[in-house]
């Protein structure tokens, strides 16, 4: 029987969202996931950081996401998206290169950083609005933001993905997501 509660919670979180759960097979399974609490000194980062993103690239616009923006407990990494027409896509990541360095992914439709400072990340990700990964990110972060009740349930579930592989950590995310995307869009 246990296997097969198993067994029928993958299919579950398969017809869930497939492209999700493919990649969540990308992480790695032996890299355990550390949950810190939230740290007020790192939001203050975040916001000292996007002031000096948007003196030094003005007209990019740029949204402070994440855990640390919500206020929550997670990695130490501080979230960024920005949103650009296709035009403009190659002479925003020209400037963020800048500031970032060497992108970690580049695609015709968005550009992505994970800069390592002394004791935490910046995450940086550079989009045209179109994209179905820049909808995600915004969606998820503004549907959290304004709903105390789904804000309390991603607080509690960073507590418990504590010591989690980044796999199963990655799951339980997009699974919780999902949720959310499903109970506010449908």
């Amino acid at each position: 029987m246990h296997k097969f509660k198993y067994l029928f919670s993958r299919v579950k979180l398969f017809l869930i969202n497939v492209k999700d759960y493919l990649y969540s097979f990308s992480e790695p399974s032996d890299v355990k996931v550390t949950i810190e609490p939230f740290d007020p000194r790192l939001k203050a980062i975040g916001e000292e950081w996007l002031r000096k993103i948007n003196l030094e690239i003005p007209g990019l616009k740029i949204f402070f996401v994440g855990s640390v923006a919500l206020g929550v407990p997670g990695q130490r990494d501080i979230d960024f998206i920005a949103e650009c027409n296709q035009a403009d896509l190659q002479k925003y990541a020209n400037q963020l290169k800048k500031i970032f360095g060497i992108p970690r992914n580049e695609t015709p439709q968005f550009v992505e950083w994970n800069s390592e400072r002394k004791d935490y990340k910046i995450e940086f990700f550079l989009s045209i609005p179109q994209s179905r990964i820049y909808k995600g990110y915004k969606d998820i972060f503004f549907a959290l933001d304004s709903n105390k009740k789904f804000l309390d349930e991603y607080n509690d579930l960073k507590l418990s993905v504590d010591g989690m592989s980044l796999r199963n950590y990655e799951r339980a995310r997009k699974k919780f997501f999902n949720k959310v995307i499903n109970e506010v869009y449908n």
